[in-house]
């Protein structure tokens, strides 16, 4: 479908040319990329999954990065993506929301879903039971 390709160009355009450095993030945000990445964590090819969630991570290393993606909606897609099959969208997953964790709003947010967070410290996968643990302190985090 057109979604596919798009989604693939948008990809390869922010992981392997743009999104490890702040200019990538920037064109990111500037051109609308992150609520076609939020709506591809629907998508149900786990690849495009773990492509977006991962490109996510990258663009809210920032902190409009992050902003964009919480009023993108992201978290309700990203809380549903921790139970999925495919360890890598689990992982890219529990970046993305220790990313936005890091926001009074986002931290707000996922405290109220640390029942659906907290059995993946004990996941199979060594991954992503320890991006799950650092995700679970960064919620908890007390100043």
């Amino acid at each position: 479908t057109n979604l596919h390709y798009l989604s693939v160009n948008i990809y390869i355009f922010l992981y392997l040319n743009h999104s490890v450095n702040l200019r990538g993030k920037q064109e990111a945000l500037d051109n609308e990329t992150i609520p076609a990445l939020v709506s591809l964590l629907n998508d149900p090819s786990e690849d495009l999954k773990a492509f977006s969630a991962g490109a996510l991570g990258f663009i809210c290393t920032t902190n409009h990065g992050r902003y964009t993606t919480l009023n993108a909606g992201a978290i309700p897609l990203l809380l549903n993506l921790i139970d999925d099959k495919c360890s890598r969208v689990r992982v890219n997953t529990f970046k993305v929301l220790t990313c936005l964790s890091e926001t009074p709003e986002g931290r707000r947010i996922l405290l109220d879903h640390l029942n659906k967070i907290s059995p993946h410290v004990t996941d199979m996968n060594a991954a992503v039971a320890k991006h799950a643990k650092i995700a679970l302190s960064v919620i908890t985090w007390q100043p």
